[in-house]
């Protein structure tokens, strides 16, 4: 069976084709042709057509340091089968016994485009175990296995400290820890040597295990924050080992020496609690500053620790930091294939390789010059797919969409679920709320939670502000803005619109994308919900009559709880704000009656 996906922003992760618009064309599990045009007569009868106009295409993603299956939280906090820690050199122990294929996380990796992990021991001592590489979707762990094994684990620091410490036996110091580690290697190597001499020696299935990383057959992946990184540099260059530093938390402080030792870095994750010792620096900026002196990082979770989806996270903080978006991307793709040893069938969209890819398909972002209505037509297609999926549920909960143009597609998923209205809504106007309160807040320096009101109508740029109901420090904002004249010499109603329609803009303009706004406002709404807060907010939800408005979604005041939209407040405006409002409600209108022609 071949499979043809069709007109995507394909993310090759290659050097010659990097990123471009084009085809992919499957066959069984394997990638067979990468171009920027191929045509549909290749396909037969049976085969499959996927349009991703619009959407982005990339290689599935890799998690190179996970430990899912082998703690399983969900079953017991107290579930280890990850940490052998009965002796600091335990070497030749399999991870992949003491994985449990059927760990919820799996499907959640999976579900998130998350197609390929390294599952690693633990790092309860100094010698940990044999890691290994599979798919998340399967339910043999031997079947899934794609590389085993695929490093030898060690750990250096707290961790191996901590267990023999309270044992009062060897290693509970980083001295401790160095010997241990200098002594076996030493070991290992005198055991290769005996072996490769003809010489009668005793089978010892750890010092085996050893001779892999001694052989360069495969690399050491060495737990290790702060100055460990230096104990792990020298230990490697001394025994000739390739490495990766796992977490690397600090790396900022020995960029020279990393980049001279050529090792790997699994950078994360990064979202941990900040503590004495080896959490004190999260130093998301190592991911740059070692991309840029040509370092192969690649971004790590570390689950489940940090949930499998939290990848996505981790790549929109380095891009946060500064790293290129393609670069960030490398990250959890052909970077991680390499530290995992499988670049040869995973990690770029080239002929040949495992037919690994995602489609993402949430959404489209707004790009510079644009306005959330020119995202209609693509934003559609793509929750056509979500909606579908729903469909074939039976859905109990509540809907909150996010999605722009956002009137639009709470209309869409609204009328296509079936649903009654005070279960699906969107953020609608919260962005805009928000915008609004800070603008005045800054004209009239005062704090924004002193400001209250609300931006209504479209989340867009025919929004309006109900001045009439719009207080400053519990003042009516035109009695405040007389007695306070000169803290409001810039106020006006009209520079509060206009700097309300341009925040959203600016911020696309200068990082690319809003996502912590709205992200903030649904957790608010979430929160509602889930609490049963009965908070007002501004949703965009159906009218039916209020405010004069017939058949539209737009942003009004909502008091939210259990039940969703538990009553849509109508403010009494003026009639030159209801002209405003209907007027914002007939774009929307408008836009809603172009959707439903191009079905």
């Amino acid at each position: 069976m071949q499979t043809l996906i069709k007109n995507g922003i394909l993310y090759t992760m290659t050097e010659d084709k990097g990123i471009f618009q084009g085809d992919i064309l499957v066959e069984g599990t394997k990638i067979k042709e990468v171009a920027e045009h191929i045509s549909e007569d290749c396909l037969e009868d049976g085969d499959k057509l996927i349009e991703a106009e619009g959407y982005y295409v990339l290689p599935g993603l890799i998690d190179a340091h996970s430990h899912i299956g082998l703690f399983d939280f969900n079953v017991d906090p107290g579930v280890d089968d990850a940490n052998e820690m009965t002796n600091p050199v335990t070497l030749s122990v399999d991870a992949r016994f003491g994985t449990n294929p059927k760990a919820r996380e799996f499907k959640v990796a999976y579900e998130h485009g998350i197609t390929t992990m390294l599952l690693t021991p633990g790092s309860g001592n100094v010698f940990c175990g044999l890691p290994f590489a599979l798919k998340t979707y399967g339910n043999n762990v031997f079947d899934m296995t794609i590389k085993s094994p695929c490093a030898v684990k060690i750990a250096l620091g707290g961790n191996p400290k901590n267990t023999y410490g309270d044992q009062r036996r060897l290693p509970m110091t980083r001295m401790g820890i160095a010997k241990v580690l200098d002594d076996t290697f030493a070991k290992a190597k005198k055991y290769m040597e005996d072996k490769e001499q003809n010489k009668e020696v005793e089978y010892d299935p750890d010092m085996e295990a050893l001779c892999l990383a001694l052989k360069g057959e495969i690399p050491c992946k060495i737990h290790c924050t702060q100055y460990d990184m230096l104990t792990a540099i020298e230990i490697a260059k001394k025994y000739n080992v390739h490495f990766s530093l796992e977490h690397a938390w600090g790396a900022t402080d020995y960029l020279d020496e990393i980049v001279e030792s050529g090792c790997d870095i699994c950078y994360g994750p990064i979202a941990t609690y900040r503590s004495p010792g080896e959490r004190r620096k999260i130093d998301v900026e190592a991911v740059k500053m070692l991309d840029d002196r040509g370092v192969n990082v690649a971004m790590i979770t570390d689950s489940p620790i940090l949930s499998e989806e939290s990848l996505y996270h981790h790549v929109g903080e380095a891009v946060r930091e500064g790293l290129a978006q393609e670069r960030a991307v490398r990250t959890v793709t052909i970077n991680a294939a390499k530290v995992l040893g499988v670049e040869d069938r995973l990690g770029s969209l080239e002929e040949g390789k495992d037919a690994d890819i995602i489609v993402i398909s949430a959404g489209v972002p707004r790009l510079p010059g644009q306005t959330r209505l020119d995202t209609l037509g693509a934003s559609i297609e793509c929750i056509k797919d979500v909606v579908d999926n729903l469909n074939k549920t039976d859905i109990k909960g509540i809907i909150i969409t996010i999605t722009n143009p956002a009137d639009i597609i709470a209309y869409y998923v609204r009328k296509h679920t079936g649903l009654p209205k005070n279960r699906v809504f969107g953020t609608g106007t919260s962005l805009d709320t928000a915008r609004t309160r800070r603008t005045v807040a800054d004209l009239c320096k005062v704090d924004p939670h002193s400001v209250i009101g609300f931006a209504m109508g479209e989340h867009g740029d025919s929004s309006m502000v109900p001045f009439s109901h719009l207080t400053i420090n519990g003042d009516s904002y035109d009695k405040f803005v007389k007695e306070h004249s000169d803290r409001c010499i810039d106020f006006s109603e009209e520079k509060v619109t206009e700097c309300t329609h341009m925040r959203g803009m600016d911020i696309i303009n200068g990082k690319g994308s809003t996502e912590f706004g709205i992200g903030a406002a649904l957790a608010d709404m979430a929160k509602a919900v889930l609490t049963n807060e009965h908070r007002v907010l501004p949703a965009s939800v159906l009218l039916e009559g209020e405010y004069g408005q017939n058949n539209v979604n737009a942003g009004v005041p909502c008091i939210i709880g259990r039940n969703g939209i538990e009553e849509i407040i109508e403010l009494k405006l003026t009639e030159e704000e209801n002209k405003l409002f209907a007027s914002s409600c007939d774009v929307i209108r408008e836009h809603i009656k172009l959707e439903e022609k191009t079905k």
